[in-house]
């Protein structure tokens, strides 16, 4: 019989913490509790963990801290969880290694739909990065940024909408959907573009599309 997956839940907040614990232990996770990053750091040290939760506002290591240092010494699915409706932390969060993102408040059903999709995605695509050619160019990419050029090179030349591309790539629907593509394709323009102030090969528009020029 296959283990449950390990969820690690940082909060400072104990009551959020062990509501958290009551939904997802609900649906058959094991659930490990941090009141703190620095705490949840030394528990993804020494203990199996198979996704971290981890709220951004925090005392101490914020999330955005926190992520950082446990991407230094893991590839595990990082869930961001915050009220911050800001694109630009979006960003932040994406930039320190966090793909996925929850809004608070969320509704109970929220957890138990987005960590199975999470680790489901984790499951398919692996965790651990990838060195792929584009350009004639090495280039180190997360799982998630290559499933994301998959899909754009499904249909090239074609703009294609950024909710359709999270809703394929992410494996899941959410409002942050539109501002982790925006982070996502921000970050591929950094590793690919031999100018990423002026993309030449996966662009956008100003109506939140995309669309990828293969070579010809």
């Amino acid at each position: 019989m296959t283990d449950s997956p390990t969820i690690l839940v940082v909060d400072d907040n104990p009551d959020l913490c062990e509501g958290v614990r009551n939904l997802l232990e609900t649906g058959g996770y094991r659930v490990v509790i941090a009141g703190n990053g620095q705490q949840a750091f030394e528990l993804v040290e020494s203990t199996h963990v198979d996704l971290v939760a981890l709220d951004i506002m925090m005392p101490g290591w914020d999330g955005l801290r926190t992520c950082e240092q446990i991407r230094k010494i893991s590839n595990m699915p990082i869930l961001m969880v915050t009220e911050l409706d800001v694109p630009q932390v979006i960003h932040q969060a994406y930039g320190v290694g966090s793909q996925d993102y929850l809004y608070k408040p969320y509704e109970s059903w929220d957890w138990p739909i987005r960590i199975a999709a999470i680790l489901k995605r984790a499951h398919e695509l692996g965790i651990q990065p990838r060195q792929i050619e584009i350009s004639g160019r090495s280039v180190l990419l997360t799982p998630l940024e290559v499933r994301l050029l998959q899909v754009l090179r499904l249909v090239p030349s074609v703009w294609v909408p950024a909710g359709v591309l999270f809703q394929q790539t992410w494996g899941y629907s959410g409002e942050e959907g539109i501002h982790l593509v925006h982070a996502a394709v921000a970050q591929l323009h950094q590793k690919i573009e031999a100018d990423p102030g002026s993309p030449t090969i996966i662009r956008g528009d100003d109506r939140q599309r995309y669309r990828i020029q293969l070579e010809s």
